[in-house]
């Protein structure tokens, strides 16, 4: 099943604490904060999670591309992840897959 955060109290709360629309600068205060994209090649930035890290193949990954936000004053530079919630359900579900795999081998 595909996540969606829209019943998720974490990705609600990953969502808030990212802002990425924020009208302020962290650094300087100002309010002169433009979007960028970010390239590497012929390609835009992702960031990934590994679903399953301990699996010899088929790890699982969820990806996100990443954009930007410039200070135009200062030429501070934030990063986020367009899907973060997602990353952060992976995340949560790989360290739950490790602890079963490990009280499986204690049992």
């Amino acid at each position: 099943m595909p996540y969606d955060d829209r019943d998720d109290e974490v990705g609600q709360a990953i969502s808030k604490l990212q802002a990425p629309n924020s009208p302020k600068c962290g650094v300087c205060g100002s309010d002169k904060i433009f979007p960028a994209m970010l390239f590497g090649g012929n390609m835009n930035f992702q960031i990934s999670v590994m679903a399953e890290p301990d699996a010899l193949i088929f790890k699982g990954w969820e990806t996100s591309e990443l954009e930007a936000r410039v200070c135009g004053d200062c030429g501070h530079v934030r990063f986020f992840a367009k899907a973060a919630a997602s990353l952060y359900s992976v995340y949560v579900q790989s360290k739950a897959n490790t602890r079963e795999r490990k009280d499986g081998e204690r049992g």
